[in-house]
């Protein structure tokens, strides 16, 4: 039995494929380096997540140097998750476990959290705008099985879309990254650069679930992707590992406080910053969403 209100259910009907959109431009990627933000979770020495601390309480340094905090958000702040899911083709066989790892998600969300759904294959698909897990009606969707895969058009929707959202905000995408552009290096390089802008633009972390990402090519991509907004990228072996890896990721947004900085080195010089966030005279465990960046 659900506690989540959502029930997700299948129904694979194949759709042709859309037409092939026009090139786009060159653009070039600028990186914001003077404000960075940073999910960290605390825990004692037992393991018990620390949910109560002030923005007071934190240090943050950058390459060894103390910064000053400008944005905090406690652990009990509201979240608000985008899910968007690959229904091309190639993930088609992925669906029932995909759903389990979907309404596990969202079992765990809080009653503050809000939530939306969607789904991309030649275009993206809204299922559900944002709402609560916890409140309003019992919703049922189809999640359908679709045609090629316009993944950096379904990233550049993502940001658009929680451009929108107030407060503390992610993305989490479930996709191999194969977009249909992949094999041709021109057209996908002017592709990639423009969706890693605009994901840079949206100011929210973007986590990927990569399932058969190729390592040298689309897995590359959603690596940069995820840094370049201060995400995470998850390359689990098989869809067996997604159900429980859908739900650390759930359970590490409840818990987690969110902290945004700017670096006393603003310029874009290139180089590879480490970030260190501590609780000065606690013997806490600190898991952070990045611990470094670069500034190109």
């Amino acid at each position: 039995m659900f506690t989540a209100r959502i029930l997700l259910c299948v129904c694979l009907a194949v759709t042709a494929a859309a037409s092939m959109m026009a090139q786009d431009p060159l653009y070039t990627l600028k990186v914001d380096v003077s404000m960075i933000s940073v999910d960290v979770s605390v825990f004692n020495e037992k393991g018990t997540p620390v949910t109560d601390l002030s923005k007071e309480e934190f240090q943050v340094y950058e390459d060894g140097r103390p910064q000053d905090i400008q944005t905090f958000a406690s652990s009990k702040d509201p979240y608000n998750v985008l899910l968007v899911i690959d229904r091309s083709g190639s993930m088609t066989s992925q669906f029932s476990f995909l759903i389990q790892a979907v309404n596990r998600f969202m079992t765990n969300l809080r009653v503050q959290d809000q939530f939306a759904l969607a789904t991309f294959d030649a275009s993206v698909h809204q299922l559900i705008k944002w709402r609560s897990v916890q409140t309003g009606p019992r919703q049922t969707v189809k999640l359908e099985a679709g045609g090629d895969t316009n993944f950096y058009a379904a990233l550049e929707w993502a940001a658009r879309e929680l451009e929108k959202i107030r407060g503390r905000k992610a993305a989490l995408i479930f996709s191999d990254g194969e977009d249909y552009r992949i094999y041709d290096p021109t057209i996908d390089a002017k592709a990639f650069r423009k969706a890693l802008e605009r994901v840079r633009q949206a100011k929210a972390p973007f986590n990927f679930v990569g399932l058969g990402a190729d390592p040298e090519r689309a897995g590359d991509h959603i690596k940069r992707l995820a840094e370049v907004s201060g995400g995470q990228a998850y390359f689990p072996e098989n869809i067996e590992e997604v159900v429980s890896l859908y739900d650390e990721i759930s359970r590490k947004l409840g818990i987690a406080y969110t902290i945004g900085y700017s670096s006393d080195r603003p310029m874009r010089d290139g180089t590879h910053r480490t970030i260190r966030i501590e609780v000065p005279g606690k013997e806490y465990r600190l898991s952070q969403s990045r611990v470094s960046y670069f500034a190109n």
